[in-house]
């Protein structure tokens, strides 16, 4: 009898254990959008917000993909929508969905600008797809109309830099500062002379005329060790003048990875890079942005990412273009904690620039919720500003995959916005007020 007592006493400490405990801060939820394209499971890989079709409206964009029965394969998608703040409500403008007849097609992230310099806004989605012997990366270019209109196709490009070319993330910016923007893209290939995975850099440049043109592509590996970058980001981050290209990502031997390149129209140049694990713990660096997040004056770099099997860190980073240099590091001790949601804004509209983060946490018991916790790095002291959680999307295990900061209901404040999905196959955008 004491034996069944001490078991049933374990079981109720590993269930209470297992249930988080809910966060009471200013940083409350607004507003959740839910959907699926064509009633099946649907999944948002990446979220960007701002006045897309130049209306004077804020639309937010995702990216994703679903999954279609009646082929057993999954198809690309995007949707754009509108939060109407009188109305509490969200209205659609405009969701398209396009399939490869080859194989799966996934469509991991988006970022819009105005790529070829025309006054007008470029979606830029990229992915991959199977054709039917290997994986070949999709960058497509999408232009919308003012009002509820769907975005229509302006180019394509479907190409193989080498074996399994699978891109994960994308970004817009004038990298080279010739005055042009370029797209930037990163993710993972398989180069025959390697024999395993390779991180993967494109860099291209974009005209409606011409399409999608291939300025550089770029592998970096190891002989050993696979290699995968997870996302990249681009601005001066050594304060020179002069734009940078920073890459962030993991290997198989269970450390991070952050690359530093310098494009200049005609050579890729490694400045800087780090091999690194957090603490001693397996690492993955899933997540980097550029920014001053001291307020400084100068641009620091934030990394992001998860520790097998103890939670999620967040490191600043400063390099002066030779040296880069750890300002800080925080860890959040949580198993299965993966951190895929990193931004930097005046979130609480105080004057400061934030950081704010958002990741899915496992339980004991296999329940998955999700976190948004902001942070304040003021070049000597973390501070833990706001947080929320944990919460779900319609009461069942949830899932996070991206984060943006951004005025997404104009009321002349700042809000976090995420995306993923949940695990009855829906999509979701959740915005957050600080």
């Amino acid at each position: 009898m004491r034996c069944k007592l001490g078991l049933i006493f374990l079981a109720a400490t590993i269930l209470i254990l297992s249930i988080p405990t809910t966060i009471a801060t200013d940083l409350q939820p607004l507003a959740t959008k839910t959907w699926q394209q064509g009633g099946t499971d649907t999944y948002s890989n990446g979220v960007w917000a701002g006045d897309l079709d130049r209306d004077g409206l804020i639309e937010i964009v995702s990216a994703g993909y679903r999954y279609k029965p009646s082929t057993d394969r999954h198809e690309a998608c995007l949707r754009i929508y509108r939060y109407i703040t009188s109305a509490d409500s969200w209205m659609g403008e405009g969701a398209r969905k396009w399939a490869s007849p080859t194989g799966d097609i996934f469509c991991m992230d988006v970022a819009v600008g105005d790529v070829d310099k025309d006054g007008e806004l470029e979606i830029v989605t990229v992915g991959y797809f199977y054709d039917g012997s290997t994986w070949r990366y999709q960058l497509k270019a999408w232009f919308k109309a003012r009002g509820n209109r769907a975005p229509t196709i302006e180019n394509t490009r479907n190409d193989l830099y080498t074996e399994l070319t699978r891109p994960s993330r994308v970004v817009i910016g004038d990298v080279d500062d010739d005055g042009q923007n370029e797209v930037v893209t990163v993710g993972y290939c398989w180069p025959s002379s390697l024999g395993h995975t390779a991180g993967y850099l494109g860099i291209f440049g974009y005209t409606e005329a011409s399409g999608f043109t291939p300025e550089h592509q770029y592998w970096a590996g190891h002989t050993t060790y696979k290699y995968f970058f997870m996302d990249v980001a681009v601005g001066d981050v050594d304060n020179d003048g002069e734009t940078e290209i920073v890459c962030a990502g993991y290997n198989n031997n269970d450390q991070g990875l952050l690359y530093i390149y310098r494009w200049d129209g005609s050579t890729l140049s490694i400045e800087g890079w780090s091999v690194f694990t957090v603490d001693g713990y397996d690492t993955d660096a899933y997540r980097v942005v550029a920014g001053d997040v001291d307020n400084d004056g100068e641009c620091e770099i934030v990394v992001a990412g998860r520790l097998f099997g103890t939670g999620s860190f967040i490191r600043v980073y400063r390099w002066d273009g030779s040296t880069l240099t750890t300002e800080h590091t925080y860890t959040y001790t949580a198993d299965e904690c993966s951190l895929y949601g990193l931004d930097v804004g005046d979130v609480d509209d105080d004057g400061q620039t934030e950081i704010a983060t958002a990741y899915y946490y496992g339980t004991f018991i296999g329940d998955y919720y999700c976190y948004v916790r902001v942070y304040r790095w003021d070049g000597s002291t973390w501070t833990e500003e706001d947080a929320y959680g944990p919460w779900t999307v319609d009461g069942v295990n949830t899932y996070l995959y991206d984060l943006v900061v951004y005025d997404a209901d104009q009321d002349g404040e700042q809000e976090i916005v995420v995306t993923g999905n949940n695990m009855d196959g829906y999509a979701y955008i959740r915005m957050f007020d600080a």
